[in-house]
Order: C-alpha cells, then structure tokens, then sequence
C-alpha cells in the first residue's frame, strides 16, 4: 500500500490560484526529474480542520490500475507545501471517500 510520495517539497502548479483549483501540478522526481502531477480533487474536512489533495502520477500498478495519491496540503505565499497524513484515522477517512466516489463512477 503506498502512501508516501511527499516529503515537504514546495509544488508548483499550473494555473493561478490555489491547489484547489488547479488540474496538476509539478515536482521534483527521485530522480531529479519534473514530475506532473494529476488533482483528482480537492477537500476540506471540518473535523481534522487540514485540507487534503488526491492525485496520481498517472503510473498503473501491477494489476493496471491508475495508483492515486492522498495528502495534506497548505498553501502560504503561492506556494504549496504538501505534507503526510499522519494518523490511521485519517487515512480511514481518506478511503471511505475514496471507496464512495469510486462507487459513484462505476455506478
């Protein structure tokens, strides 16, 4: 189960505004190359109060699925700096939502 692709870089993206409204945004490969990456969508959650960001690199698994991404983001000064989830709670929230939205597509 992969979890962690951030570790507090600065993302750039590619529209003005914040990450909430941005379509993909931009960072720094392990390798050192420019790496885009695809906002699937944005949320705020009124409990935790952080916001979060899902996302892919549009990289498929082994079994051909899409891999997707989850984060906490903030934004200061233009600049976003994306971080961990930290807690199983959390993470529970993050793929409830998921499982939901992936229900709703697949109809």
């Amino acid at each position: 189960e992969e979890r962690d692709m951030d570790d507090q870089r600065t993302y750039k993206y590619d529209t003005e505004g914040s990450l909430s409204t941005a379509d993909s945004f931009y960072t720094i490969g392990d390798d050192g190359n420019i790496v885009r990456l695809t906002v699937l969508f944005t949320y705020d959650d009124n409990d935790t109060g952080y916001s979060y960001v899902i996302y892919t690199d549009d990289s498929e698994d082994e079994d051909g699925n899409v891999k997707v991404y989850a984060s906490r983001y903030t934004e200061e000064d233009g600049n976003t700096q994306l971080q961990d989830i930290e807690t199983e709670e959390e993470w529970d929230k993050v793929e409830v939502l998921l499982d939901h939205i992936v229900s709703q597509i697949r109809g």
